[in-house]
């Protein structure tokens, strides 16, 4: 009796194992609108119907971006003003100073502030406590030497 070939993936009845590859999708009607909406070739539409895919979704899943996985830095509390005075400082030339820390994750984002602001033709300064010296994080006497230089901004 005749089997078939189309519930099989990519005509593989039994595999090394023994097993039969069966496409997960065996709604022709999702598959084929993968193909005719998303453009797609049929095997592509298939192995995404099968990881539950939709037309609408294809190019996301397709072209994953970064920012697409992150969250929404607006939903913390003030983010938005923050930014706002940041761009406010930027716009009128005001001496800012990002106050970094010297591990790896304050080093990195310091220096991606830096790598924005330069983008617009603005260099701010960047400070970096002595660990011995001033300790762990922000201090009043580093906000003082930072007002003596005649910092408007802190970040």
């Amino acid at each position: 009796m005749p089997q078939d070939n189309s519930l099989y993936c990519l005509n593989v009845r039994s595999s090394f194992r023994g097993l039969a590859w069966r496409w997960r999708c065996k709604d022709a009607a999702i598959v084929d609108e993968l193909v005719s909406r998303a453009g797609l070739d049929n095997l592509t539409a298939r192995l995404l119907a099968g990881r539950g895919v939709s037309a609408d979704e294809v190019a996301d899943f397709l072209e994953p971006k970064l920012r697409d996985f992150l969250p929404n830095p607006s939903v913390m509390q003030d983010m938005d003003k923050a930014a706002n005075v940041i761009v406010s400082a930027l716009k009128s030339n005001k001496k800012v100073t990002i106050f970094a820390d010297y591990d790896v994750d304050g080093g990195t984002s310091s220096a991606q502030i830096i790598r924005w602001a330069r983008h617009y033709g603005v260099e701010f300064g960047i400070y970096v406590p002595d660990r011995v010296e001033e300790g762990y994080g922000p201090t009043v006497g580093a906000f003082r030497i930072l007002k003596d230089q005649g910092n408007e901004l802190i970040i």
